[in-house]
């Protein structure tokens, strides 16, 4: 752009281009003249935007008659006559043809590219003057890639200002995988490429022999996107059989049982006073002996309580018969009780039954040895009297 002065000159021939007022340097100052006028002046920019038109700008009026240029510190004259007004321009300025012609600033070239991960479909180079008249291209994604968007983001409507590109951005689509636990397999796709929870086709869990299918770990959600990659496995638990059950059940009573025989017993003495004895093997064992002092006609018999805190004491010939017989007549009891209760347990035939049985439960009758029976009869007459 050249620095131009309206200057009143004699104009006489008529230049074919501007071209020799660009390149030089902005002290060379040029003439302009509107034709008929004299003495005007005016200091303005200017530059050729074809072969045909020139665009002024700067405080000078705009009118339709030609004008003359020339340059102010050099012999030859350029005059250009017979340029017309074509239209006022933006930003205070005007177009001067020669030929009658305007200037139309070519359009803004919109181009769409696509990144890693897809392409796009439809015109990939668009002359645009606005966003709304764009027809952007659809997006395709690749196998296991998503279109996420534009970069940058396209508007949606305003004047397009100058060249401008948009790359179509995909990201992977994350994995998700299935896997079996022990105890089991799955039927169906192990590894699905979705972005929505809702959108995975679960594979149906496959229990082997024995198991059950407990659910997936983690949870897997009903509904939400989906991230990252990520994997659930199907966990199943061993379910046991009938006859591990009752041996199961069987061992548990025989704990309760043993549990339960050192537990010990209370013993009413001669003198009314109650004592607890504790029946561990060892204290059972002992017993034996001294069931055989006391029968003896020994009068004097040491032995003690379940009381840690209280010492060693005589007892009588009578109270050790007490205290032995009720010893042994618990120890019977138990051991009795426990081999007829593996009888009963024995003899069920479903999971539920055997699970419900408890140590001290009344066995069935059917299932009573004659010496149990025995037992639940006595215990029956004394709590009748």
């Amino acid at each position: 752009m050249g620095r131009v002065i309206y200057e009143t000159i004699n104009w006489s021939r008529k230049a074919l281009l501007f071209y020799p007022f660009f390149g030089r340097k902005e002290k060379n100052m040029l003439y302009l003249m509107y034709v008929g006028e004299q003495d005007t002046k005016y200091v303005v920019d200017f530059g050729p935007v074809s072969d045909h038109v020139v665009q002024v700008t700067g405080d000078f009026p705009v009118k339709g008659n030609g004008f003359i240029l020339s340059r102010l510190d050099c012999d030859d004259n350029w005059d250009y006559t017979g340029f017309r007004t074509v239209y006022k321009n933006v930003d205070g300025g005007a177009q001067f043809s020669d030929d009658g012609s305007v200037y139309v600033p070519p359009l803004p070239v919109v181009t769409f590219t696509e990144g890693p991960g897809g392409t796009i479909g439809g015109e990939k180079s668009q002359a645009v003057s606005r966003y709304e008249d764009l027809e952007v291209p659809s997006p395709i994604p690749g196998e296991n890639f998503k279109f996420i968007g534009w970069e940058p983001v396209i508007p949606d409507t305003g004047v397009v200002s100058g060249d401008m590109t948009f790359e179509a951005k995909f990201k992977p689509v994350p994995m998700v995988t299935f896997t079996a636990g022990d105890g089991g397999t799955i039927n169906g796709e192990k590894s699905q490429a979705v972005d929505r929870y809702e959108d995975l086709v679960i594979p149906s869990p496959v229990p082997g022999e024995n198991y059950k299918f407990e659910g997936w770990e983690p949870e897997i959600p009903d509904t939400g996107a989906i991230d990252d990659d990520t994997s659930f496995q199907a966990k199943f638990t061993y379910v046991e059989t009938l006859a591990e059950v009752k041996a199961r059940k069987i061992m548990e009573m025989n704990t309760v049982q043993q549990a339960a025989i050192q537990e010990g017993v209370n013993v009413i003495l001669t003198d009314g006073s109650v004592e607890h004895f504790t029946l561990t093997e060892y204290d059972q064992t002992s017993l034996m002996g001294l069931q055989a002092k006391a029968m003896s006609g020994m009068e004097k018999i040491p032995w003690h309580t379940s009381d840690q805190s209280e010492h060693c004491k005589y007892y009588s010939k009578e109270d050790m018969l007490l205290i032995t017989e009720a010893a042994m007549g618990s120890v019977t009891y138990h051991v009795t009780y426990y081999r007829d209760l593996r009888i009963y347990i024995n003899s069920l035939e479903d999971r539920e039954s055997v699970e419900a049985v408890t140590y001290g439960m009344v066995i069935p009758e059917e299932y009573r040895s004659e010496v149990l029976a025995d037992i639940y009869a006595a215990q029956e007459a004394q709590q009748g009297v």
